[in-house]
């Protein structure tokens, strides 16, 4: 083997290598190159009257915005256990997991079932008749 295959040999190996670990290492931005946070509409007021629960999403993950005795709550309606998407029981007036019986009570607080934590409450700003969560 000659030199010169040596060398292309290990300079193919510290490219590829460079390549994979470019690829598993997470790139950080700075915070001068990250966009400022905005705040995002999930529901108009006059849809969540005192007692209703309305579906609304959030950067693509479910959420429940709850309007609980006049004050408007938003909860994650991602079940803490298994990811599963919680739904609002009406009759029961309870926050069900499907998959494994998991409960909460309005303010996403667990009070039954394999939850380990109660579900993720996001800040809320109202405003203008306008529902935001505060990103």
């Amino acid at each position: 083997m000659s030199g010169g295959d040596t060398s292309r040999r290990r300079a193919l190996r510290l490219l590829l290598g460079g390549a994979l670990a470019a690829r598993v290492r997470p790139v950080r931005a700075s915070p001068a190159a990250l966009p400022d946070s905005a705040d995002v509409l999930v529901a108009e007021l006059a849809d969540v009257p005192p007692g209703a629960v309305k579906t609304a999403s959030f950067h693509g993950m479910p959420i429940l915005v709850l309007n609980v005795g006049g004050k408007i709550e938003v909860l994650s309606a991602v079940c803490t256990h298994e990811s599963c998407t919680v739904t609002w029981d009406a009759e029961k007036q309870l926050l069900v997991c499907p998959c494994h019986s998991g409960v909460f009570d309005r303010l996403g607080r667990v009070v039954g079932g394999p939850p380990p934590a109660p579900l993720i409450q996001l800040p809320v700003k109202v405003e203008g008749g306008k529902i935001f969560v505060v990103d």
